[in-house]
């Protein structure tokens, strides 16, 4: 048995010592997507009330050695101002014969740039502390030189969250301190929500883990959600692991699971890594309806963006239209000037040919008349014009009309009726006169 003790003992001192691990010193190995502000004080969830978190996390190693485990919790939301939001972070991380512990407050101050569009600015400060368990693990006595004496330093982080619409990207210093000052951790992801059907969403995720500056980390991964109640995400890190995530809530509860699948030349000693967090949110009722509020004016001005999309689509076809409305009205304009002139002509020829037949119909009627004496008349004029106009005016109005012109004293007179006797002429202009010509009378020729 003891033999076999320190054969466990030789193989954790090669993973601590030939790996170079420093510490993980952060409460999460695989959720940081959706705890981010445990790594970047910037991802503080503004104006979503106040969010808590535990979590615990164990690598597997062989039945021997199994005591590398993390835990942690923290605290989160809007505390202050809309814009402005408070963190606390406590992880304590145990790897058999190191133990970290790590306190830190952050703050985060969100500028909206525009709608939909934010950029955040986060700060973080706290204690570090790095020492050595007492657990006896061969004599009941130990101290191990190679690992050093126990160590307290004060910490310090910056981060950045830039959101643009489904665009979400994290840049952050988590932890600096001076116990390992050449160390500079860093921490970076970028993602993207693409909406495949209603409530349903896609997103890939590009992370960069250098917590531990000797093992610098990338992971790729690609979740499915349900709107905000369930996600599932599969993935791969460069540590030569797989990874499965799922997490889903209930109202205000949330819970999370994951677990890494060691795919090295070594998962004989590391069966894997798993990870379990639970979360809790406090939302009261008026930032519930502030919440609403702010979503329905979100969807309103989202409706009206695409009725404004819409107008100007209209007008734009509205505009297109007009100009071809234009171009047929103009047309339109030329085919009747083009037909007015036709008209016109072709009027012109009607009335001169009409003329032409009454001034033939009057030269012969005035030929007829050389032997009648009684002419019932209705007009009279000085000139041949006006009295080929007067003729013509009373056939629009169903009335036939003759001339007769008065070579003695140079007038063309209208009548409608000739008589051989004075008693029919009289007779005729009665009517003629009842009939609307009051100025009918009898021009007697002998």
């Amino acid at each position: 048995m003891k033999i076999r003790k320190i054969t466990a003992l030789t193989s954790l001192l090669i993973i601590l010592i030939g790996q170079q691990i420093h510490a993980q010193q952060y409460s999460l190995r695989y959720m940081y997507d959706q705890y981010k502000y445990v790594v970047n004080p910037a991802a503080i969830k503004i104006g979503k009330g106040v969010g808590l978190h535990a979590n615990y996390s164990q690598n597997r190693f062989d039945e021997i050695v199994n005591n590398n485990h993390l835990g942690g919790f923290g605290i989160e939301g809007g505390f202050l101002y809309e814009n402005m939001g408070l963190g606390l972070v406590f992880s304590q991380e145990n790897t058999g014969i190191l133990k970290n512990t790590d306190v830190k407050l952050s703050y985060a101050y969100r500028v909206r740039l525009t709608e939909n569009h934010w950029l955040t600015f986060g700060l973080s400060a706290g204690i570090f502390y790095q020492g050595q368990n007492t657990t006896d693990i061969i004599t009941g006595d130990y101290s191990d030189l190679l690992i050093g004496k126990s160590q307290t330093d004060f910490c310090g982080g910056f981060g950045l969250n830039y959101t643009w619409k489904k665009l979400e990207i994290d840049v952050s210093i988590p932890n600096y301190n001076m116990l390992n000052k050449k160390n500079v951790p860093l921490f970076a992801s970028a993602s993207y929500n693409f909406s495949l059907v209603e409530d349903w969403g896609l997103k890939p995720i590009i992370m960069y883990n250098g917590l531990n500056p000797q093992m610098n980390l990338v992971d790729i991964r690609l979740q499915a959600s349900y709107k905000e109640y369930a996600c599932l995400q599969v993935g791969y890190r460069t540590s030569k692991e797989l990874l499965f995530v799922a997490g889903g809530s209930y109202k205000n509860v949330s819970l999370g699971v994951a677990y890494g699948f060691n795919l090295s030349n070594y998962g004989d000693l590391n069966k894997g890594n798993f990870e379990l967090i639970l979360g809790y949110r406090f939302v009261n009722a008026k930032l519930k309806k502030q919440t609403s509020q702010r979503e329905i004016n979100r969807k309103t001005q989202q409706s009206l963006t695409k009725i404004d999309e819409s107008l100007s689509t209209l007008k734009e076809s509205d505009a297109k239209q007009a100009q071809e409305l234009e171009k047929i009205n103009q047309s339109v304009q030329s085919l009747n000037n083009e037909l007015l002139n036709d008209f016109k002509g072709s009027l012109n020829e009607i009335k001169e040919n009409v003329l032409s037949i009454q001034r033939e119909e009057v030269e012969i009627n005035e030929a007829k008349i050389v032997d009648k004496g009684y002419f019932v008349v209705v007009y009279s004029t000085t000139t041949r014009e006006d009295a080929e106009a007067i003729v013509y005016r009373m056939s629009k109005q169903g009335v036939q009309g003759y001339i007769i012109k008065d070579s003695k004293r140079a007038f063309y007179y209208i009548y409608t009726a000739t008589f051989d006797n004075i008693h029919s002429a009289l007779d005729y202009s009665e009517k003629e006169r009842q009939r609307g010509f009051s100025g009918a009378w009898v021009l007697v020729i002998k």
